[in-house]
């Protein structure tokens, strides 16, 4: 396959990819239902029970534990 063909094929490839992005971002700045901006911190499983009207639950994930810098590198030796 000649070199000027497969990079008109990849370019092709990423505008699309591209223009698919673009795309759902402004449906989803305009108000309008899109993919991007369709979960939140609580998941994808809580915003579509929202959607249908049930209760979300609360997620299952363990709870948040913010660790203070102080802590993240090694400890010294004396």
């Amino acid at each position: 396959m000649p070199d000027l063909l497969q990079h008109a094929i990849a370019l092709t490839i990423v505008a699309g990819c591209l223009g698919y992005v673009v795309r759902q971002t402004l449906r989803t700045l305009s108000g309008r239902r899109s993919r991007v901006g369709n979960c939140c911190a609580t998941g994808c499983a809580a915003q579509t029970d929202r959607q249908r009207g049930g209760t979300a639950a609360p997620p299952s994930a363990g709870q948040i534990v913010y660790v203070p810098i102080e802590m993240l590198g090694r400890g010294r030796k004396a």
